[in-house]
């Protein structure tokens, strides 16, 4: 159900943490473009996810790089 898809999720944020920190621009595209559509899908993970990734801004839960 949609309760395993949020753990899911949570288990995920690090590693895309990691991969928005990647100096391969196709990664980090990639690793916001996962992050933009877990938040979402989950919303309650947002604040998760902006403690793992501050120098992430958040529009209108868009999220782009400063």
């Amino acid at each position: 159900g949609h309760e395993g898809h949020s753990i899911h999720a949570a288990r995920l944020i690090p590693v895309l943490a990691v991969a928005i920190r990647s100096l391969r621009l196709p990664e980090r595209r990639a690793a916001l473009a996962a992050v933009a559509s877990i938040v979402q899908h989950n919303p309650d993970l947002q604040s998760d996810i902006q403690r793992l990734l501050p120098e992430l801004t958040w529009v209108d839960s868009d999220v782009a790089t400063s």
